[in-house]
């Protein structure tokens, strides 16, 4: 299955939406208005629009104790098989933050955040944790309604490696893989964020 043409058709909509939420922004919050659109006790809903291209569900949701304090939990699944040669796309990911909220708007933020969760892809598979430093900004559409930006970098540990192959319906175990360690980009956000309360 090709995803290019979903990329295309998601990134080009994203384009439109940025530039529609720019417009908004300075609408909706002229200079002198401090108060940020998702204040202080506020429940949203959210997804991650990346993931969806791959076919990967996912869902989140963030509480605001405070304007300046947000504590989310994001989480994500996959689960199907394709093709012949009976090709896996399995994974789940889980991923609380805490993040603190900056700006006249609220709309900066940086926190950190905890990964952890398992894959499995044609032929591989292995568990992974790990955790990182998050920043990003989010751009207001209205007073219920804003799009989430952002990059986490960090360190993730990937262990319960192994390499199989199917025969005949039968999966065999070919080697066990080395643990791993990897620094860089562990997280990048791109999502949509409903106001629920």
């Amino acid at each position: 299955m090709k995803i290019y043409p979903v990329l295309s058709i998601f990134l080009g909509l994203l384009l439109c939406f940025y530039s529609a939420s720019a417009q908004n922004e300075a609408n909706n919050h002229p200079e002198g208005n401090t108060m940020p659109a998702f204040s202080k006790g506020s429940v949203s809903l959210r997804t991650h629009v990346l993931p969806w291209t791959f076919l990967i569900a996912n869902a989140g949701v963030e509480y605001k104790p405070t304007e300046s304090v947000g504590l989310l939990v994001d989480g994500a699944f996959t689960h199907f098989d394709a093709g012949k040669n009976k090709l896996f796309w399995r994974l789940w990911h889980v991923s609380p933050q805490l993040r603190l909220y900056t700006g006249a708007q609220k709309a900066f933020y940086g926190g950190a955040a905890y990964i952890i969760g398992e894959y499995n892809y044609s032929g591989r598979q292995g568990n992974y944790q790990g955790g990182g430093l998050a920043l990003g900004k989010q751009w207001y559409c209205n007073k219920n309604l804003l799009v989430d930006t952002g990059i986490t970098l960090g360190y993730l540990h990937l262990y319960n490696r192994e390499k199989y192959m199917s025969v005949e319906n039968t999966y065999y175990r070919q080697e066990s893989l080395k643990e791993r360690n990897y620094w860089g980009p562990v997280g990048a956000t791109i999502a949509l964020v409903w106001k629920i309360n």
